[in-house]
Parts: structure tokens; sequence; C-alpha cells
């Protein structure tokens, strides 16, 4: 697909159905540059010379969150010059090669017997900040009656919610729950492409309903 696909000028060159897969596995690179918008190495907790680990919060205070997504050794930490935000923390991680993942966070059993600001202080810690409506700040997160959940894809460069959809459907049901819990939303709707109704898993949490919604891209 190519950025002339956009807004429907032209379709797409390459269908969805013709993909055998949108996310490849590739080799790590030897060196990984992580960006922090607006920070400097103050809100840090490792230094140069450092080993980190795969999923390790960097970040300082637990209530943010800045996860590794690789193994090694921290190199470098030096500030970029930003448009509009002044500097942003850059840290080189010089890798492994593979991965030794961080143990920092237990398995959570049963999510019902946490609270909800227990449940969002997982999930901010967890590196969860994607949404600007959901603060740092669990006391904070609006209230939701509605939880809306979407494998639909927004544009045709990108195919990572049906990829997502495709090889952690089973996660489906414990997602629900854990956002709905920590929300406190009495009713889920998952948006499903049309193609892919039958990676729906059978059970689902009380009050979650599948839409079936057709696909915008071929």
């Amino acid at each position: 697909m190519d950025f002339r696909s956009f807004f429907g000028i032209l379709p797409p060159r390459i269908l969805y159905k013709d993909l055998s897969s949108a996310v490849e596995s590739i080799p790590l690179p030897g060196k990984v540059t992580l960006l922090w918008p607006g920070k400097d190495a103050s809100f840090l907790k490792v230094r140069v010379g450092e080993e980190v680990k795969t999923g390790q919060n960097l970040a300082k205070q637990k209530e943010m969150a800045f996860i590794c997504p690789v193994t090694g050794q921290v190199d470098e930490i030096f500030t970029l010059p930003s448009i509009g935000r002044g500097e942003d923390l850059a840290v080189n991680i010089r890798t492994d090669q593979k991965d030794s993942y961080d143990t920092l966070f237990e398995p959570v059993e049963d999510f019902s017997k946490l609270k909800p600001m227990e449940l969002r202080a997982l999930i901010m810690e967890a590196g969860f900040d994607t949404l600007s409506s959901i603060s740092s700040v669990p006391s904070t997160w609006p209230h939701v009656d509605c939880l809306i959940i979407s494998a639909l894809d927004m544009d045709p460069i990108s195919c990572t919610n049906r990829q997502a959809l495709q090889t952690s459907a089973q996660h489906l049901p414990d997602a629900v729950q854990l956002l709905s819990l920590a929300t406190g939303a009495s009713k889920c709707i998952l948006a499903i492409p049309d193609d892919m109704m039958d990676q729906v898993p059978d059970s689902l949490p009380n009050g979650c309903m599948v839409a079936s919604i057709a696909n915008v891209y071929p």
C-alpha cells in the first residue's frame, strides 16, 4: 500500500485479503534509541552502563511510564531538540539481540479482587498512555458507561488491529473484564471486522456485545 490510497483517492494497491501477515518478526537492531517527549535525564532511574530488560519501566517515578522494549545496556543518554517542546530525552540502548523480560509485574489472577484505582495504577505503570483522556493520576479518570473496543484499522496502511485480533483473540475476555472494572463501565461493545467474526472467543463477560462492522477498505 502507499500513501496515495488515503481518503479514497485511489484504492489500496494491496488488499487485506492478500496479506498473509500484517506484522512480521525481524531481527533486533544492534542499537535502539528511545525517545521520551519533553523529559530530561532527571526523570530516569537508569544511568549509562546499566543493564535493562524488556518491559522494564525506566522512569524514576512508577506513576510515569517509560517502558523499555528491548534487553541490553544503556549506551548513551542525551537530549534532542523538539518542535514545540524544547527538548526530548533520548536513550541509546545496545541490544543483546534477545529478550530477557522484567519481572516487576506480578500476574493478577483475579481482577475483581482489586479496586478500580489499583487496576488503573497497574495499567498506567504498564505503559498504557495512548489516550489523552486517561490521566496518569488514576483518581482523575473520566467516568465511562459504555466501553468500546475496536479491532478496526483506521487507514489502509495499518493492519495492526487486525493482526492483534488474529494473534491475541484469546485475551479478549480478560481485556474486557480488566478495562470494565478499571473504568466502571457496565456495558462493552466489541467492534469486529465482518470478515473476522470467527476470531471472537465464545466466552465473553456479561454485558459485552459484538458488533460486526464492514471494512472501509477491501
